[in-house]
């Protein structure tokens, strides 16, 4: 895991630990409305130091001018991509000399190790927000909003992606699924589940769902998430399992485990494989992307969306 890409459960930062890396019925009313088309912000030019903090800049309707691309996910390059936005490589460190010489007025991102540590270098450039990449969507959204400007905007992105938790919530209490019990596993060179206390955890308990015992337990200092081994899968096993896949999130080592096909989810087919790259988001676009995949597993509305859809879930997200 030496690639700031594939870092996803061993990155820490200085006194906070580092998820890196939650859309979803394109009929839904929750989908379209109430975020601003992205859009250049009022003469500013905004640089995001990462891909993550470009999503959340892009939700609250503001274009940056430059993303330096850390994850190279295909659902964020993607959406990057269709918006016509100006990327560049990070590389294994951050180059603040390529953000000085875009001349930036504002520079966000994420709490990437290497970013925190040229945190002042990148202050003398322009003012800075690094965002506590452990910190929960709202919070992480909220933060960018200060620095851009859009508190009124990130407020009605709030409140929308909370209306649809409630109407999912309504629609599995509805049908007897509330209190199911969901499990999220996936595979990034070492098992791991993402516990509550991530965006994709407090997605599935706002919709009413529970999680296995296993997966309740908070990350160590280490990983936000909590790591298990092929001996002890058996305790990931839930009513439905959601199974990490795309990109660098393998799914091989589960699905061959030799306990795999004891679990009930297998036995059960009530396994389903969801983007790895955008269930570990921490924008309000994964979120409701998480929300309208439980809606298709659990309603019976259909399959999860996967990383190819990217690009137009955002742009009606958006309404772009």
């Amino acid at each position: 895991m030496s690639s700031p890409r594939v870092a996803l459960a061993a990155l820490c930062t200085t006194g906070a630990v580092l998820l890196t890396g939650c859309s979803g019925d394109t009929s839904g009313e929750s989908s379209s409305s109430g975020a601003a088309s992205p859009s250049a912000d009022d003469g500013q030019v905004v640089v995001a130091l990462d891909d993550f903090a470009a999503l959340h800049a892009l939700t609250l309707g503001v274009r940056p001018d430059l993303v330096l691309e850390v994850f190279e996910y295909e659902s964020t390059s993607a959406i990057l991509d269709d918006l016509g936005v100006t990327t560049a490589p990070y590389g294994s460190e951050l180059d603040v000399e390529s953000v000085a010489a875009a001349d930036p007025d504002v520079v966000i991102g994420v709490s990437i190790p290497t970013t925190v540590a040229a945190e002042e270098q990148l202050d003398a450039i322009a003012p800075t927000t690094v965002i506590d990449y452990a910190g929960s969507w709202d919070e992480q959204l909220a933060t960018v909003a200060g620095a851009l400007d859009r508190d009124s905007e990130a407020d009605a992105v709030v409140s929308r992606v909370e209306e649809q938790t409630a109407e999912v919530a309504a629609a599995l209490e509805d049908a007897g699924r509330a209190g199911a019990v969901a499990s999220v596993v996936g595979d990034n060179s070492g098992f791991f589940s993402p516990p509550a206390a991530t965006a994709v955890g407090s997605a599935l308990a706002g919709v009413g769902l529970s999680r296995p015992a296993a997966q309740q337990a908070p990350g160590d200092s280490t990983s936000p998430f909590v790591l298990f081994t092929a001996e002890t899968l058996p305790e990931q096993d839930g009513d439905v399992l959601f199974l990490l896949s795309g990109g660098p999130y393998a799914t091989d080592a589960l699905t061959a485990s030799p306990l795999w096909s004891s679990l009930s989810a297998v036995t059960g087919e009530a396994v389903h494989e969801v983007s790895g790259e955008v269930w570990l988001g921490s924008s309000a676009f994964s979120v409701s992307w998480v929300l309208d995949d439980v809606r298709a597993v659990l309603l019976d509305e259909g399959e999860p969306a996967t990383s190819a859809d990217a690009a137009s879930r955002f742009a009606e997200f958006t309404g772009a």
